[in-house]
């Protein structure tokens, strides 16, 4: 397969969305990485140059 979901696939899963991310470290949170001293989770390491000039950040629980 090439990964790629027909318009049929999209429309059955359309009302019961899965956001979750990286399932497999979800199933197992024991491979999570956190900020030393934090419970903030390390999703991906950054960019070595990365230069952020603005972030929102969203806490509503969503």
């Amino acid at each position: 397969t090439t990964g790629t979901a027909s318009p049929e696939e999209i429309r059955r899963v359309g009302p019961t969305p899965d956001y979750v991310y990286l399932p497999e470290l979800a199933d197992d949170p024991r491979g999570a990485r956190y900020v030393e001293g934090t419970d903030i989770e390390i999703v991906r390491d950054l960019p070595a140059r990365l230069a952020i000039r603005h972030a929102i950040f969203d806490h509503d629980g969503t």
